[in-house]
């Protein structure tokens, strides 16, 4: 049996490991085969699989601010949810013979295997740079890459599910598919919002130019919810107004947002939040809406969809 205290001290060591062909050398000169590397791999899944994880909080990331907080922040985040998804995966009876489950679950083991043998440098978080996090910000940016198939992955994976002998009742199903993709949600905005304030503090990079003062990574500390409305109802009117969607010719689709502040001002509504989750939401609830107004005008001559606008009220009290 392997020693989880041993196999946590030796990972510990393992950003100063590099592999070769059959095994991996320390500087010490001690030397492990591959096998038994992945054997402590393997023991340091289970270990942060075992430890609950608690959401993130927009506080938490604000206050990553720096590079080197930012970097602690993932370090110390990452893994856990990565080795929770692997373990979620596994929960699933069968999940071997499903392709795409196979495909998450090696991607999640090759993320999670990456960021156990990287470690960001021992060194006082304030003193760390972009220049320190070099080979680090390269594991983050790989394991970003490495993602980018997940949710058409997932999206296969849950198609094949209800379409095959269920694996799952309905529920469980749900159940299961909500929490990957909640969990999914926490490790993309640490990534993102790692790569977003190593970029703010690379001179070399147009990031900051484009980002503004008000941005602290991924978080605007002045998101208007106003003007993102407006966005989401614009792209919403657009895709109703596209030929190719199949609820085409509806043009004549209204959406409305109206801001209401105590001031009068629609610039004073404004809060530290993640712009782009914002969005999303509003998005998808104007979607929701648009298609409900379209299908009751369809049942219901009396009204022609012009007559039926949909109103998005944003108000504030201070």
């Amino acid at each position: 049996p392997i020693s989880l205290s041993f196999a946590n001290g030796m990972l510990a060591k393992a950003s100063r490991w590099r592999a070769a062909v059959g095994a991996v050398r320390c500087f010490s000169q001690v030397t492990i085969s591959q096998d038994r590397l992945q054997e402590f791999i393997r023991a340091e899944l289970s270990y942060f699989a075992s430890r609950h994880t608690q959401a993130l909080s927009l506080e938490q990331i604000v206050e990553a601010s720096t590079p080197g907080k930012v970097a602690r922040l993932v370090h110390k985040e990452l893994p856990f949810r990565f080795a929770a998804r692997i373990k979620h995966i596994e929960a699933v009876a069968g999940w071997e013979k499903q392709l795409e489950l196979k495909q998450l679950h090696e991607i999640f083991m090759d993320s999670f295997s990456d960021l156990r043998l990287a470690e960001p440098p021992d060194t006082q978080e304030s003193a760390l740079t972009v220049d320190d996090l070099k080979e680090y910000t390269e594991v983050i940016r790989s394991v970003r890459k490495r993602h980018m198939p997940v949710v058409a992955l997932l999206a296969e994976a849950v198609r094949k599910m209800t379409l095959s002998d269920p694996w799952m009742e309905g529920d469980d199903f749900q159940s299961w598919a909500d929490t990957f993709l909640l969990s999914r949600i926490s490790t993309e905005m640490l990534t993102s919002h790692y790569m977003a304030v190593v970029d703010w503090h690379d001179s070399v990079t147009e990031a900051a130019e484009l980002l503004g003062s008000d941005h602290i990574g991924i978080v605007d500390t002045k998101c208007n919810p106003g003007k993102i409305c407006e966005e989401a109802a614009k792209t919403v009117q657009a895709m109703y107004a596209n030929p190719q969607c199949p609820k085409q010719g509806h043009d004549d689709l209204k959406v409305e947002v109206h801001c209401h502040s105590e001031s009068g001002s629609e610039e004073a509504i404004a809060f530290s939040y993640i712009p782009k989750y914002l969005f999303y939401i509003v998005r998808e609830l104007i979607k929701n809406s648009a298609r409900a107004t379209v299908e009751a005008c369809e049942v219901d001559g009396r009204r022609s969809l012009s007559e039926r606008p949909i109103v998005v009220t944003v108000c504030a009290d201070q």
